[in-house]
């Protein structure tokens, strides 16, 4: 089976004996990081359709902000489920409009990054482009579908002086 996670594939990870063709069981490895994973069978003879669907599941907490807080040019962030892979977007209301400072480059690089990360927290340096004002912090973690993400949660508003 492989157990794809932030860190790469785990797999391939072997299931436990009793394994039947609508159940199976595996030992979680113990670097297995918190957040998000996919995990998918592989029957062998290993060549052909041998691969079932992929399955998303988060190990450890889900993703979550409990709070946002500045000091300086530095904001922290508090929550839970956050992960070395974890992307921010950064919304900042500027003449009327709201602007996304964060998020991710054509090339897959996080626009803002991410100091201090563990699975209750981080921090990040304030964006050269924020002004004053409303800002909202949206925290992601690959593969970035909607179960993965903080969403709308209110607790990730703060204002910018």
């Amino acid at each position: 089976m492989n157990l794809f996670t932030s860190s790469g594939n785990l797999g391939p990870v072997l299931p436990e004996a009793g394994a039947t063709s609508t159940h199976v069981s595996f030992a979680v490895p113990a670097n297995l990081p918190v957040g998000p994973v996919t995990i998918q069978l592989v029957n062998e003879p290993y060549t052909g359709n041998v691969e079932s669907n992929a399955v998303l599941a988060t190990v450890g907490d889900p993703i979550g902000i409990d709070a946002v807080s500045q000091q300086g040019a530095t904001i922290s962030v508090s929550g839970s489920g956050f992960t070395p892979a974890t992307v921010i977007n950064l919304f900042n209301e500027q003449n009327g409009s709201v602007v996304n400072l964060g998020g991710l480059t054509q090339g897959g690089a996080a626009r803002i990054p991410l100091v201090n990360v563990t699975s209750s927290g981080f921090t990040f340096e304030r964006p050269a482009g924020a002004v004053a004002g409303k800002a909202y912090v949206q925290a992601l973690n690959p593969p970035f579908v909607p179960i993965t993400s903080t969403g709308n949660d209110p607790q990730g508003a703060f204002d910018l002086p």
